[in-house]
């Protein structure tokens, strides 16, 4: 076999790699953001509207994530860490006209971040606020918070700057799972249906290979057999 052969093999395998699902042509939409989350009988669910319109009642747990996800996320994107409302509210005592509402804020992870920057650890704090107020009245009792045009941009200045910014996001094969204690984050779930589409791209990627040192190993025969 010749050179020439050996490098058309070897472009061929290249452009296996370059179509086996780890490029950016695998990207969608995805934002970095103040995710506003609920929770009911302990299990953390995506708010259906924003916070400058939800009116919480007393009792509410609210739960607060920045995130890098795409504009679809799921409960892997959720605070990592449970308390229940008795846990942050408990030593708030009720009062007639007025809204108990438990807040746990999760800053997120360094790599949501510009490169540098400190992420403060999981808070949870107790709002006491009027009936009728909305969640962000709420949020900006327990932190210093900055909006535009009604989102949540950043809590205790974090982010810095920006609100809301797009990027491409990449789906990882293995994505986490959503935490139940602090110090129990790295749980992953099982494949998805996304990460089973990529099943042919990986074989084929595999497939070249094979080929590759096939070829490869042919080459070192018939030179052996000339000599």
């Amino acid at each position: 076999m010749t050179k020439r052969h050996l490098l058309r093999i070897g472009a061929t395998l290249a452009l296996l790699i370059s179509v086996s699902g780890f490029s950016p042509a695998n990207a969608e939409p995805g934002y970095r953001y103040w995710s506003l989350w609920l929770n009911t009988n302990a299990e953390w669910s995506a708010a259906q509207e924003g916070a400058g319109t939800l009116i919480p009642q007393d009792g509410d747990l609210q739960g607060w994530r920045y995130i890098s996800a795409p504009a679809t996320v799921g409960p892997e994107f959720a605070p990592r860490v449970y308390q229940s409302f008795e846990e942050i509210c408990g030593s708030t005592a009720a009062e007639a006209g007025k809204v108990r509402v438990a807040l746990v804020i999760d800053f997120g992870d360094p790599a949501d971040y510009a490169e540098g920057t400190e992420v403060p650890a999981i808070t949870s704090s107790c709002a006491l606020l009027n009936e009728g107020d909305p969640s962000s009245l709420a949020l900006s009792l327990v932190a210093e918070v900055r909006e535009d045009s009604g989102m949540v941009c950043a809590i205790s200045n974090l982010p810095a700057t920006g609100c809301g910014e797009a990027f491409d996001y990449i789906a990882p094969i293995m994505a986490n799972a959503k935490g139940g204690a602090a110090d129990d984050l790295t749980t992953t779930t099982a494949p998805t249906a996304e990460d089973d589409d990529r099943l042919p791209q990986i074989v084929g990627l595999i497939l070249g290979v094979v080929v590759f040192v096939m070829a490869w190993r042919r080459m070192l025969w018939q030179k052996q057999k000339k000599n």
